[in-house]
């Protein structure tokens, strides 16, 4: 059967969507944030991309060892952190460990893909790897727009929403979230 007409992908593309959508919400504007509220410079901010792209690498190779289901996890609490330092300490150093686990939200599409091979047969794979990533860029369109909206009222309202609701879509990603190896053929 055709893989968008399966139920379980689809509501999993849902998962993708709402997960997605969290852990983009405090990124878009972090480096205005970080100029106009705690006045760190375009250099500086440079630089702590730099520190998350540092981050990305770091989490992806402690995490990849890891089932996705609990490498997700532990990436929407890195995200999670990042948004509480980014909200609380203006000092560069907390700001680097703040972008260093930034890269979490980042990297999260890697376990989603991984997640998706539980519940779709190996020749559908190449098309879900296709479908999650399209959805999950269409939830950081959503989120980018949502952003701004956001941001304008009051800067700190993008991030504020995503402490809330990162912890939300970790108790999805726990109790919805497809775990354990299995034959991907019995859910289609």
């Amino acid at each position: 059967p055709s893989l968008i007409r399966q139920p379980r992908y689809l509501y999993f593309l849902g998962l993708v969507f709402a997960i997605s959508f969290a852990l983009w919400l405090g990124m878009p504007l972090a480096p205005n944030f970080l100029q106009e509220q705690w006045g760190v410079s375009i250099a500086r901010v440079g630089a702590l991309s730099s520190v998350a792209s540092l981050g990305g690498v770091a989490l992806a190779l402690s995490l990849g060892g890891k089932g996705p289901r609990k490498a997700l996890l532990a990436l929407e609490a890195a995200a999670l952190g990042y948004l509480v330092i980014l909200l609380n300490r203006g000092e560069l150093g907390w700001l680097a460990m703040a972008f260093f686990l930034q890269a979490g939200g980042g990297i999260s599409r890697q376990f989603l893909d991984a997640i998706s091979t539980r519940i779709v047969r190996q020749t559908q794979q190449g098309l879900a790897y296709a479908l999650n990533g399209t959805v999950g860029r269409a939830a950081g369109m959503a989120a980018s727009a949502l952003a701004g909206v956001l941001y304008a009222i009051r800067p700190a309202f993008p991030f504020q929403l995503g402490l809330v609701l990162i912890p939300l879509v970790a108790a999805i990603t726990w109790f919805f979230t497809p775990q354990g190896e299995g034959d991907a053929s019995k859910y289609l």
